[in-house]
């Protein structure tokens, strides 16, 4: 298994993408790319649950090869299932995001935190490319006022 080049997450600082397979990844880094904005790759909610942590490894990985050079960070939904959180974290994702009780997002953010990882809540305001039609466009219009 190979980690993909997943810089870590920096707080407001990438434009959240909801990304459902490769083909909506590999977009996501390509327009990115072409403008030079970062961008953050988010999970569906629960993804975790459903399609697993090495699956979105390997999604990132491989549509991190296809745009060598692409500035993106990561973050792996699992809803409110602490258990799938954790098995993420030890699968090696480095973010995750839990929308559970705080008791246990701040149990499982300290876990995390042991293994140089990190635990957040979904992001807001995010584009989910299974909204449109043309995913490529919605994502290069979105985009355009970060890249000024």
């Amino acid at each position: 298994m190979r980690n993909p080049p997943i810089r870590p997450l920096a707080e407001d600082s990438e434009r959240p993408i909801v990304v459902h397979h490769f083909d909506h990844a590999h977009i996501a880094l390509a327009v990115a790319g072409d403008l030079g904005v970062p961008v953050l790759l988010v999970s569906p909610l629960g993804f975790a649950g459903y399609a697993g942590p090495l699956y979105f490894l390997e999604m990132c990985a491989s549509a991190s090869a296809c745009v060598p050079g692409a500035d993106f960070a990561a973050v792996l939904d699992c809803g409110n299932a602490a258990g799938d959180a954790l098995a993420a974290l030890r699968a090696g994702i480095d973010t995750v995001a839990f929308g559970g009780p705080e008791i246990q997002f701040d149990r499982l953010a300290n876990f995390a935190e042991k293994r140089g990882a990190r635990v957040v809540r979904r992001p807001s305001d995010t584009l989910d490319l299974a909204d449109f039609e043309n995913p490529r466009a919605a994502l290069a219009a979105w985009l355009e006022g970060a890249a000024k």
